[in-house]
């Protein structure tokens, strides 16, 4: 895999991670979960490690190669789906 393709798989994995994370309650404001505490932990935790990269390396390769629209969308929607992860984490954490 080319270095300037893990943006796409990132975004596609982190969509993927979100909607996943979505449907098993993770949102739920009862707190009802299908999944346990700590693999939600460890899913946000690893999508927003992953998205995060995925933004960093696009950006880096949209400043060497310069804009594509292909590329700033893939960057964007990973630097918008890692804050949400972090939040996702952040909100499930006790105490």
């Amino acid at each position: 895999m080319q270095l300037s393709t893990f943006p796409f798989v990132a975004l596609t994995m982190g969509i993927g991670f979100v909607a996943g994370l979505i449907a098993t309650g993770a949102l739920s404001p009862d707190g009802e979960q299908a999944i346990p505490l700590l693999t939600t932990l460890i899913v946000s935790e690893f999508s927003m490690f992953l998205t995060g990269i995925g933004a960093y390396i696009g950006i880096r390769d949209l400043l060497a190669r310069g804009v594509r629209l292909s590329m700033l969308l893939a960057t964007v929607g990973c630097a918008v789906l890692a804050p949400i992860f972090l939040y996702l984490g952040m909100q499930h954490w006790p105490g």
